[in-house]
């Protein structure tokens, strides 16, 4: 049995995805009187996921990496155009220096420091699918590590070195779908173990590796032009092989159904709703020195609601446990799992003596206490407090607009006078997904770089505020994140700015704008664009906007008529906005309304 598996999807959406064609390669039919043809269509249902990264050091083609290893897999996953979304919301660089000074100070094994790193990694974005830290060639060297490329630990995080893009996807499938290394029969056979895993690459003799896939290179595929690059039915390898060459790893049929068979309808089976859950990680890890197993947890906190799995949650004869106990004594929930394993990309399965854990269960408000224990035996007992921290957001309020950096801040208490820590969670869609952007953090305000966030009028903040177990919490009103650097500003009487295009095709309003209009300017009105007859565009000084026609938002290209009367912005040789002379506003950024210029 494999035993460091946990799989945790926490938002899922249904999709029908997938048109498979069974047995239709070549149809012949002879019978010209009959023209009709019958083929047997499945529809395949898959889940959706988000991948978070995470930058390790500072690497300066981080976001070209996400990029490149979502791309990868999209294309051999079976998944819809839209089912994984890669996100990079983060102003923060991971360095892990101490626990790289703890394996070089021979404190811990190699495979402690990575399971270490991957569960730090996991729970920073606790809300992520998976996680995906990326990390130089040098990094991996100093946690002994130098021949690696890649690695995971059960915890659906892993680290992926830069410039492969292959790797993530060869990572998190370990974790997934059980998928063994292939390439190698002796890394092969230490993956799987005791013989009852490792789905892909089985040859004719049960529990040994096919013979086909004996190379460094992994089990044959074939490549589909349009999708790979390269002629149809060139031979290719599966991404499961210790081949790092980007442009012969491809997908075999076989990992392929194996995949499909993962995140189809089957596993929606273990996926239920829940109003609340909570979140425990930590560790027990057994003393080099003294044999004693030492048990660390973390904060605890409380979330909202969302989809959770059982599915792995608890192992029998597992090695460890953590209950979580009503306020009659009775049990709400277990969990149990046995020891960690670290596998590395080329086929080194190793278990870490003992257990880096996150987990993600259903909340009750019953809850009274938590145990945690080693071979039935408790390690440690905590007991939930009467009160809830309470926190309020005092900055941002709603509406402002930020470029580069700004500072958030907040007020909280607890009645129990706990020690309250906050994790700080940011959204760019009005608060449907939120990344984080710091766990466990000990003060009430933080300032942002936002200088990589996407740009969006859709930004929301979400504090929880932990004192241990009990989780309050606050989210902010929508406010604006644009990277223009120069704009085109316009004041009101008093000087104070209403309104700016930007040099990145953005709008902001600091009142509304109305489209369509037939609006007549006032003495009170601020900026105007006329054609020959009437006024076409009006700001007025409350920072309202009237326009003849329509605005068309986030356009490719701004076309320009150089024989016509236009309101044209350029910046660097490109045109960001146009106003014609019918009054239709052309942006190739968004508006903003009711916001702060």
């Amino acid at each position: 049995m494999k035993l460091h598996k946990i799989i945790k999807f926490e938002v899922v959406c249904l999709l029908l995805v997938f048109i498979i064609v069974q047995n239709a390669y070549s149809l012949t039919d002879f019978d010209t009187s009959n023209n009709a043809m019958s083929i047997n269509i499945t529809v395949k249902r898959t889940v959706d996921f988000t991948l978070e990264y995470l930058p390790i050091r500072d690497i300066a083609n981080f976001h070209i990496m996400a990029t490149d290893n979502t791309d990868f897999m999209k294309k051999v996953y079976p998944l819809s155009d839209d089912g994984l979304v890669n996100k990079t919301d983060t102003d923060k660089i991971f360095e892990f220096t101490e626990i790289i000074d703890e394996f070089q100070n021979n404190d811990i094994k190699r495979n402690e420091a990575a399971c270490k790193i991957m569960q730090r990694l996991k729970r920073f974005q606790f809300l992520a699918d998976y996680v995906v830290g990326i990390a130089p060639q040098s990094f991996f060297a100093d946690i002994g590590y130098e021949n690696s490329t890649g690695l995971s630990c059960g915890l659906n995080a892993v680290l992926a070195q830069t410039n492969t893009r292959t790797t993530a996807t060869h990572e998190i499938s370990h974790d997934l779908a059980d998928l063994c290394d292939e390439g190698d029969g002796s890394a092969w056979d230490r993956n799987n173990r005791d013989g009852t895993f490792c789905p892909n690459a089985e040859g004719p003799i049960p529990d040994l590796l096919d013979d086909d896939c004996n190379t460094n290179d992994g089990c044959e595929a074939f490549s589909i032009e349009p999708l790979t690059g390269q002629p149809d039915n060139t031979k290719l390898h599966n991404f499961m092989g210790s081949d790092n060459n980007n442009a012969t790893s491809w997908v075999s049929n076989e990992t392929y159904s194996i995949l499909l068979n993962k995140t189809e309808s089957s596993f929606f089976e273990s996926l239920f709703f829940v109003p609340k859950r909570i979140m425990f990680s930590g560790k027990f890890v057994r003393s080099q020195s003294t044999g004693a197993t030492n048990l660390t947890i973390d904060n605890t906190y409380i979330l909202d609601e969302g989809f959770i799995t059982t599915q792995n949650l608890s192992i029998n004869n597992s090695k460890y446990e953590i209950n979580l106990i009503d306020n009659n004594s009775n049990p709400l929930f277990n969990l149990r799992f046995n020891n960690s394993i670290v596998y590395d990309q080329k086929g080194t399965a190793e278990e870490v003596n003992g257990s880096y854990f996150v987990f993600i269960v259903p909340f009750n408000e019953t809850l009274a206490k938590i145990l945690y224990k080693e071979n039935n035996t408790v390690k440690q007992e905590i007991n939930v407090t009467a009160n809830i921290p309470t926190i309020t957001i005092t900055s941002p309020s709603g509406s402002e607009t930020f470029d580069k950096s700004f500072t958030l801040t907040w007020n909280a208490s607890d009645l129990d006078n706990d020690t309250i820590n906050y994790a700080v969670l940011i959204s760019s869609d009005n608060g449907n997904t939120f990344s984080t952007l710091e766990i466990d953090y000990p003060n009430t305000t933080l300032t942002i770089n936002s200088t990589n966030f996407v740009e969006s009028n859709q930004y929301k903040i979400k504090i929880l505020a932990t004192d241990g177990i009990n989780t309050g919490n606050d989210t902010s009103e929508t406010f604006s994140i644009y990277h223009d650097i120069d704009k085109f500003l316009i004041k009101n009487a008093s000087g104070s700015n209403i309104a700016w295009f930007g040099d990145a095709g953005n709008i902001v309003l600091k009142g509304v704008l109305e489209q369509n209009s037939n609006f007549i300017a006032t003495n009170n009105f601020a900026f105007k664009i006329r054609n020959n007859l009437n006024d076409v565009l009006i700001i007025e000084n409350n920072g309202s906007m009237y326009i003849d026609g329509t605005l068309q938002e986030n356009q490719g290209t701004i076309n320009v008529d150089m024989d016509r009367n236009e309101f044209r912005l350029k910046w660097n040789g490109e045109f960001k906005t146009n106003i014609n002379e019918t009054g239709y506003l052309f942006a190739k950024g968004t508006l903003t309304q009711n916001g702060n210029p």
